[in-house]
């Protein structure tokens, strides 16, 4: 459980402002922990989660085979 983060480090590690994560988290969108009043992060999930919602670009037209 030490390597749990703040919305604020999660925040930065996603490349995103702090009220986006808030947003993000009151919509149940990406994986959360609380503990009492305090919202963590697993960075691990977060990581997992950033590969999960990975969009894969489509064949260009003639790059198929």
């Amino acid at each position: 459980m030490q390597n749990l983060i703040s919305t604020k480090e999660a925040a930065v590690m996603l490349g995103v402002s702090p009220l986006t994560l808030e947003v993000w988290k009151a919509r149940k969108y990406i994986p959360f922990i609380r503990l009492g009043r305090r919202t963590l992060y697993d960075p691990r999930d977060l990581a997992a989660w950033v590969e999960k919602n990975k969009v894969q670009p489509r064949p260009r037209r003639g790059d198929e085979q």
